[in-house]
């Protein structure tokens, strides 16, 4: 099931790392997104314009350039914090869903 068009909650310094690069976490996006995971007054739940949480950004596929370490690394600083890993975005996807779709092999 499908949730309906959602306006994102992510402030914008954020969302916007996705649209700055062809490949959407550079060492600097990283860095950024490591400070914000760790302030603690982030909402490690805030989601973008299509409901994707930080956990579904960091659990797509990986960029070249990116270990896979650095995601998981990532991820459980998110999940430390309190992420929901059942959100659904608005096509009904789990961090998991993006997952395994993201990384299986030959993609």
């Amino acid at each position: 099931m499908s949730r309906p068009p959602v306006q994102g909650n992510l402030p914008q310094h954020i969302n916007e790392i996705k649209y700055t690069s062809p490949l959407p976490f550079t060492a600097q996006h990283l860095l950024i997104l490591r400070e914000y995971i760790a302030d603690d007054t982030t909402d490690v739940n805030a989601f973008d314009e299509r409901g994707r949480t930080l956990l579904h950004w960091v659990s797509g596929p990986t960029n070249k350039g990116l270990a896979l370490a650095t995601k998981v690394d990532l991820a459980q600083r998110l999940l430390a914090r309190g992420a929901d890993i059942n959100f659904c975005d608005q096509d009904g996807w789990t961090a998991l869903h993006t997952a395994a779709w993201g990384n299986k092999p030959g993609r």
